[in-house]
Order: C-alpha cells, then structure tokens, then sequence
C-alpha cells in the first residue's frame, strides 16, 4: 500500500473507502481462514480491492474505549432504551428496528456526552434511507442540527 505522504502529495485526493464492513464479532460476517492471520488476512483483502478507508460497522455491537472507560458500560443502557422490550438476539442478528426514530435515536445518544458519528448503510434499498424518508421527510430531517452534525457518510448510494 501507498504511503500517506504518496496518497497526498498533492493535497487532498478521491479514496474509495468501505463504510459497512464487518468482523467476525458480527455474525453476519464469516472468514473461513487461520484466526491467526485474521487481521492480516482482512487488511490484505482491502488493500487488494483498492480500498484505503475502512470503517468497522458491525449491526449494533459497539467496542469504542471512550464509551466503556472506567469500567461504565454506556453503551448496552443505550441499546436496552433505543430496542425496548427486544433480545440482543433480535436486534443483533437480524438488522431490527428500533423504537426510536432517527432524531430520537440521535438526542439519545448526544445525552451520553461522548463523541460518535453516523453512517448510513444501504440507503437505496428498500427500507433504506432514501425510501423511507422519502416525500419531504429527508429534506426537513436534514435541517436538523444534531442530523447535520453527526452525519458523516451514506453507504451503497447508486447514481440516479
């Protein structure tokens, strides 16, 4: 792989990246490989891809430091509030909505005073963004501060 300073030696650059990628902590994800050579094996499949961006999204399982320090776990009160009265089977493995909507779901996680961001995945599909904001709701969502502030990407758009 290129080196950073060869990436951007004239500034900043086009790069294609991978926003939805999975580990093997989500089930949704398999490697049939040696678990030793897992993360080489992983980095080694992207570098072959041409991708030099890459952003672990696993279906609402977390592991970042600032929200486990301390030994205070923030992020599994979040998930019993945002999928109420569901198993982390249901909600883990099969991509099920939430009780919240985006807006709830986003003040929820701002009232934890860490950082985060949000990339959306599949938008284009059937139940994804594009379609289930559709009608003007996008637009009037997008006018939102907490929306603007934490978006950071959309995943599998499709040219129209």
């Amino acid at each position: 792989m290129a080196a950073i300073e060869d990436i951007f030696a004239n500034g900043s650059r086009w790069l294609r990246a991978g926003f939805h990628l999975h580990s093997g902590a989500d089930k949704e994800f398999r490697y049939d490989g040696d678990d030793n050579y897992y993360y080489s094996s992983y980095v080694d499949a992207l570098e072959t891809a041409g991708i030099h961006i890459g952003l672990i999204a696993n279906h609402n399982k977390f592991d970042p430091d600032e929200w486990l320090a301390n030994g205070q776990d923030h992020i599994n009160p979040f998930l019993t509030a945002i999928f109420a009265g569901k198993t982390p089977d249901q909600y883990e493995n099969k991509n099920d909505r939430s009780s919240f909507n985006l807006i709830e779901t986003i003040r929820k996680l701002e009232g934890y005073h860490k950082d985060f961001f949000l990339i959306f995945a599949h938008v284009d599909e059937r139940s994804g963004l594009w379609n289930e904001l559709d009608g003007g709701r996008l637009k009037e969502i997008g006018k939102t501060e907490y929306f603007r502030r934490r978006s950071l990407a959309f995943q599998k758009m499709q040219d129209p």
